[in-house]
């Protein structure tokens, strides 16, 4: 039998009354970073341990002998890497948005400067 694992983990979090929001933060905060995770077909060792831990389920007693050698096998870190990536992906964004917003803050000073001469700026650290 096919495991659609996302969907049994989906179910479970619903009949224990978790929100998806709530559920994710629990998990993010237990290192586990999955994108779409509940359309997922296959999930990596370690993310399934964590969440079976959080849902109380054993979740991998749905996979036959030959899914579970598999999974088991598998490359753990595949979701792993791919979660980081994301995770990078964002940090590159906001980092991008930062610099930009200190380009137009010192465009500002600068500006600033120019029409208030007079004025002194040792409170700023310019």
């Amino acid at each position: 039998m096919k495991v659609q694992i996302g969907m049994l983990i989906w179910k479970e979090m619903k009949s224990q009354g978790f929100s998806h929001a709530s559920f994710v933060k629990i998990l993010r905060d237990k290192n586990v970073f999955l994108k779409n995770f509940f359309n997922m077909e296959t999930i990596d060792v370690n993310s399934l341990i964590q969440i079976s831990a959080v849902l109380k389920t054993n979740f991998f007693q749905f996979y036959e002998a030959d899914e579970l050698i598999t999974l088991l096998r598998g490359d753990k870190n595949t979701h792993t890497i791919s979660s980081l990536n994301e995770m990078v992906a964002t940090q590159d964004k906001l980092l991008l948005t930062l610099k930009k917003t200190i380009r137009q803050q010192d465009h500002l000073i600068a500006q600033l400067k120019e029409q208030h001469p007079d004025e002194e700026y040792e409170d700023l650290n310019i």
